[in-house]
């Protein structure tokens, strides 16, 4: 499992800031160069601890290292975030579905349960973070991105509130300020898991844990952040080109929950490995494949359906490209082998998977010849489209009109079902075109996928029976495992984010900036929530505090209210005024009269 996806303490650098990396090894080399270390005690009498008794390890950053003015998060004791770790065997109750199906030893379908000796992590909030996340709460439900902001000022490491901003800034096209909030948001999370759970294990380490699946259960409120981040992650690395790094973090998400892909991140890994055009990559891909590590799981009721990773129609032609690109390999010497039991060359193999994921779904086929402007009309010496692309819509006009035969069940749920796997099927579909059309746009892979196309069509006719009739025309059907893919939206695979009109942009430019910064002896900007959800137009409140700090700052107008971050002396004098209290301090009686 950690050879092949990566999990936590399997992985290396991300390769998020792999300049900055080889900029400081270049300088610690030229010191190194310039004053070696030296035994003894140096010129200030201190003994010399390079590399040896007493030195300091160097942590490594598996999303980059972060910004000098970041700060460090406080730790779970000091009102931030923690984390907690239990053993499949202590929280058997707690496991979810289906890793709780695979613990049970009555069950046949599992001989061997590589979830057995899991260890699960899950964040843990302090009562001071729980408070912050109620206020971000009634923030969020007004809508008003402008308190968002100001909220992100005064709670710097409330990581929701961070990565909610970072949303807002890609849509308005402020893409800078938007990485910048999305890597603090990750170095968040990241200062507060140990480092057995990130990606290369964190230092140098080598524990009796890990061989153990780490797995994270991102259904937890608390957990749902850190999968939204990574994601958010992968798809901003892809458009500006770092697909090498959208694959690592792909991978490494999928490690934290394999049997439930909670992100939806197997829609665009194969073309993360695919595009990256490295032969290890695509080794990934066939091992990937052939080691049935991943497989598909949904449940509907009381109905488990268990499928394939090749059952997704992506996955099933990323398969065949990859074998395809493989056949020149040193693996592939065995061509001129007489013996029987050769194994069967990458070429052989790619034409093999080719034919089956043109069988298992026609549909793909046209699709991508469009998306691609390819001519299919005409006709050729080397290509006559046409002729075999009759066959695959003939296939696809059947399975529109199929109705259950006999030997399925025909029950309005089973229907139901049906229905939802082949809707979803077309959305797989959808994005695989829209992602990877590109990967089969040069000419030797088209060349091969009509090769491939005319070798089904020709074993289609050869099985035309006496009435005419092909049994090749049986209608295909999408795996039910697939209706797990309905929820996703296909607009979050798309190579840029949608974004506002600047005429339309609800955010305040000014606001950006003190979101951004982490000055820790600034007052804060926005007034603190009555606690206890008092009731009142929270939305309508934050609207008339911005107002209110827009008029001090341009009209410079004098605040009746005190706020109790300022200094206590300035509090404590500003109070004996008799015009004045502090803000959420309930005002006293009214003086008696004489």
């Amino acid at each position: 499992m950690g050879a092949l996806l990566g999990g936590g303490g399997g992985m290396g650098n991300l390769g998020l800031n792999d300049q900055a990396a080889a900029d400081a090894a270049a300088a610690a080399e030229q010191r190194n160069r310039m004053h070696p270390a030296m035994r003894g005690r140096n010129a200030r009498g201190m003994r010399n601890t390079v590399g040896g008794r007493g030195s300091t390890p160097v942590r490594k950053f598996a999303f980059g290292r972060p910004g000098e003015s970041w700060g460090r998060p406080p730790s779970y004791v000091g009102g931030g975030l923690g984390m907690e770790i239990k053993n499949s065997t202590d929280v058997a109750k707690l496991i979810p579905w289906p890793y709780s199906t695979m613990l049970d030893s009555n069950d046949s379908r599992y001989e061997y349960n590589p979830y057995q000796k899991a260890r699960w992590h899950s964040f843990i909030r302090s009562d001071s973070y729980l408070v912050q996340c109620a206020e971000y709460d009634q923030v969020a439900s007004s809508g008003d991105v402008n308190a968002l902001a100001l909220f992100v000022a005064d709670n710097p490491y409330h990581a929701e509130a961070s990565l909610q901003l970072s949303s807002v800034l890609f849509h308005t096209n402020n893409r800078e300020s938007a990485m910048e909030l999305l890597r603090r948001v990750l170095w968040i999370y990241e200062y507060a898991a140990p480092a057995s759970f990130l990606p290369g294990g964190g230092r140098e380490t080598t524990t009796a844990t890990s061989t153990q699946p780490i797995l994270m259960d991102q259904s937890k409120e608390e957990n749902g952040g850190y999968f939204s981040a990574l994601f958010r992650l992968v798809r901003s690395s892809c458009m500006v080109g770092c697909v090498s790094t959208s694959l690592a973090v792909a991978r490494y998400i999928l490690s934290l929950d394999p049997l439930r892909d909670p992100m939806g991140v197997l829609l665009t890994t194969d073309y993360f490995a695919l595009c990256s055009m490295k032969d290890e990559h695509a080794r990934f891909v066939v091992d990937l494949v052939d080691s049935g590590t991943i497989r598909l799981h949904h449940k509907e009721g009381e109905v488990h359906y268990d499928g394939e990773l090749t059952d997704m129609p992506n996955w099933a032609f990323a398969y065949a490209l990859a074998l395809y690109r493989l056949k020149g390999s040193d693996a592939d010497n065995n061509e001129g082998d007489d013996r029987s039991d050769a194994v069967p060359t990458y070429s052989n193999r790619a034409d093999e998977a080719l034919c089956a994921a043109l069988t298992k779904f026609p549909p793909v086929l046209e699709l991508l010849l469009e998306k691609n402007e390819v001519d299919v009309t005409g006709r050729s010496f080397q290509r006559d489209w046409p002729t075999v692309l009759s066959h695959f819509r003939m296939l696809t006009e059947a399975a529109s009109k199929a109705r259950p035969s006999g030997s399925e069940p025909s029950d309005a749920d089973s229907l139901h079902h049906r229905a939802m796997a082949t809707a979803a099927g077309a959305h797989a579909i959808k994005i695989f075109v829209q992602r990877s059309h590109k990967l089969w746009s040069g000419d030797d892979v088209l060349q091969w996928l009509y090769n491939g196309c005319a070798s089904v069509a020709a074993a289609a006719a050869a099985e035309t029976n006496d009435e005419g009739s092909s049994s090749a025309l049986k209608p295909f059907t999408f795996h039910p495992a697939l209706i797990r893919y309905m929820s996703v939206d296909p607009s979050d695979y798309e190579d840029a984010f949608t974004t506002l009109p600047a005429d339309a942009n609800p955010l305040d430019p000014a606001l950006v900036a003190p979101a951004l910064a982490l000055d820790p002896n600034r007052r804060r900007l926005g007034r603190r929530m009555p606690r206890g959800g008092g009731g009142g137009d929270i939305g309508n409140d934050w609207q008339q505090q911005i107002l209110e700090q827009m008029q001090l700052a341009g009209a410079g107008g004098e605040m009746l209210m005190i706020d109790p971050d300022l200094p206590l002396a300035e509090v404590f004098w500003r109070s004996l005024m008799p015009w004045n209290h502090v803000e959420g301090v309930p005002e006293g009686p009214p003086p008696p009269n004489p």
